[in-house]
């Protein structure tokens, strides 16, 4: 049985799925990647690599994150994109608390965020290496990245991605908070965590 999801009318409202999550986009699904995703432009522009090689071009392109996905990067970001995937399926109270279920919207945004923060990571040529995936108290999608003693968390909700920083115990001199959105800061953020201690 194919799921059923369709994007519903109120923001408040949960995405119902049912039945087993199909590959491939739906017209429900490209509504609901429409309603979500903003402008590539303002993302993609401070990319050298993503720049150059389009800028031979005499026709305006649009960078889409699910082809990417299928045409050359899939692979490596499976194991992630599936467990993004597997929150749709997480309910209201899942670890045993009174939390809600992860936001379907703050899920469609991990998808394409993930592969921007991958992008970055190979345009500033460094490894990638898979976050820890879950989902926060307030319907966010969490990623974590530890790389020695420095650790790096993306909250993404649905309108914003914002990131924290720690590379020690004190709150005031070893850690440090922002947003996410832009290609140059997730380029910034993964090159902090990489970086040899």
């Amino acid at each position: 049985m194919p799921a059923t999801a369709t994007a519903p009318r109120n923001n408040n409202e949960p995405l119902t799925i049912s039945g087993s999550l199909p590959k491939g986009m739906s017209d429900s699904s490209g509504e609901l990647h429409s309603q979500t995703i903003g402008s590539r432009d303002r993302f993609y522009g401070d990319s050298r690599s993503v720049a150059s090689f389009f800028s031979g071009l005499n026709t305006p392109v649009v960078l889409e994150t699910t082809s990417v996905v299928e045409g050359g990067i899939g692979d490596i970001l499976h194991t992630t994109m599936t467990r993004i995937n597997n929150l749709l399926m997480r309910q209201d109270g899942w670890n045993g608390y009174d939390v809600p279920a992860p936001n379907w919207r703050a899920i469609a945004l991990a998808s394409e965020w993930i592969v921007w923060m991958y992008l970055a990571a190979a345009d500033a040529q460094y490894s990638w290496a898979d976050p820890n995936v879950t989902s926060g108290a307030d319907g966010e999608v969490v990623f974590e990245w530890w790389h020695g003693s420095r650790k790096l968390t993306i909250y993404v909700s649905p309108e914003t991605v914002e990131y924290v920083q720690v590379w020690g115990p004190d709150v005031n001199t070893q850690m440090e908070d922002g947003e996410a959105e832009s290609f140059s800061a997730c380029q910034a953020l993964w090159s902090w965590l990489m970086v040899s201690e």
